[in-house]
């Protein structure tokens, strides 16, 4: 007896072994003419769901960093959905709202396999997402805040199977980042100490009196700052 699978087949629940669309009794008989012996064989056929993965090397910096880490995605047997390129979905909230963004909608263009948008959220831009879909090996991410943010933003991976079934990282949990503004320079970080700066070498005298003494000096801005 050869049972062949010709077709996904509806289950339930991601995962699920128990709805009745996932077995099937198949009757045998046999007969010699004068005995008939008879059984039923169980056809069982287990789900398949997506399995999905997505992490960091750091969940907080500064903005003006990247944050970088590694995803993945495996569809299994039934393969991604196509339909309205909602079979890879990222889901970002940030203070309880949240956008979804279709990632097959956002190729980059000139490079191969790699997705890149603006993270919008309820209209304000929270910084650029680059996914590379790797098909020789790790597939990973790279997201630059925008300058002088201050947020946490979750990011949820969401993988959709075609016969529906639908699995996130981390049981929906998804990964957090914190993003924080730059410290702002003091005076004794500028570079040459504030005693350097002001020796009598340094000034720049304007007349005679001394109230009319200045220094001159450039600051350098930390990353992220405008």
């Amino acid at each position: 007896l050869t049972y062949t699978l010709t077709d996904n087949v509806e289950h339930g629940a991601p995962g699920s072994s128990t709805d009745a669309s996932t077995s099937q009794n198949i009757p045998i008989v046999i007969t010699d003419g004068e005995n008939t012996w008879g059984r039923d064989v169980i056809a069982t056929v287990s789900d398949d769901a997506p399995e999905v993965e997505f992490g960091g090397d750091s969940n907080e910096a500064s903005s003006g960093h990247e944050f970088t880490g590694t995803w993945e995605v495996d569809f299994g047997a039934d393969g991604e959905k196509t339909e309205n390129n909602e079979g890879l979905q990222l889901k970002v909230t940030v203070d309880g709202k949240d956008e979804v963004f279709n990632i097959r909608d956002y190729p980059k263009a000139g490079a191969d396999n790699t997705y890149e948008f603006d993270i919008v959220v309820d209209g304000k831009t929270y910084g650029k997402i680059t996914m590379v879909d790797n098909p020789d090996g790790e597939n990973s991410y790279t997201f630059v805040p925008v300058p002088n943010l201050d947020a946490q933003l979750n990011f949820v991976l969401g993988a959709t199977d075609t016969d529906g079934d639908f699995r996130t990282n981390n049981d929906g949990d998804g990964f957090t980042i914190t993003v924080t503004p730059p410290p702002g320079p003091g005076i004794d970080d500028l570079g040459g100490g504030k005693d350097e700066w002001f020796s009598d070498a340094n000034i720049d005298k304007i007349g005679t009196a001394a109230d009319h003494s200045q220094a001159t000096k450039a600051i350098g801005i930390p990353d992220g700052y405008t």
